[in-house]
């Protein structure tokens, strides 16, 4: 099995329409459809990828040049794993001034989330919409590492309240 990179749902999607831009016949037809977002299979696949793509109504006659373009990139990348999820029995641990356990994250705020077990400290937490949807940049991980499955030191990232193991808000 050949090793893959590592990449996030948008980075796949961006890519398979990437190489959409590079079909002529796509190109000639003035609509170049767009990739729908990848999801997850349960357990990889005999090749070893673990997503797939449907190709939807956006790929209407497009559908063998969009799959051709799935298939290139399953070839290469594979969807990095999701946060994890806090487990119920595990409180959410909040410090700092006017933290308030299971009403939210306030702006600003650093969360700890995990990936496989191993802390991932996010900085200026900002809420995405009213769904307890939250984005931040990657600061640290609790390793040397600058890069830990397929996430970068850096890099900005959405997660869901059940994936907070911990916040302190300054």
């Amino acid at each position: 099995m050949i090793p893959r990179e590592l990449k996030s749902a948008q980075a796949i999607s961006d890519e398979v329409t990437r190489i959409l831009y590079l079909d002529p016949d796509v190109i000639a037809d003035g609509k170049v459809p767009s990739a729908p977002p990848p999801h997850r299979l349960r357990e990889p696949d005999v090749q070893g990828c673990n997503w797939d793509m449907d190709c939807g109504r956006s790929a209407r006659g497009h559908e063998v040049a969009l799959r051709a373009a799935i298939e290139n990139v399953r070839g290469r990348w594979n969807l990095r794993p999701d946060f994890d999820i806090r487990p119920r029995e595990r409180s959410l641990v909040m410090v700092g001034p006017g933290s308030r356990p299971g009403v939210g994250i306030d702006d600003g705020t650093t969360a700890t989330l995990e990936l496989g077990g191993i802390p991932v400290m996010i900085d200026g937490v900002v809420s995405v919409g009213t769904n307890g949807r939250y984005r931040g940049t990657i600061a640290v991980f609790a390793t040397t590492l600058e890069q830990h499955e397929g996430y970068c030191v850096g890099e900005s990232v959405e997660f869901s309240m059940r994936q907070v193991f911990g916040a302190a808000s300054h």
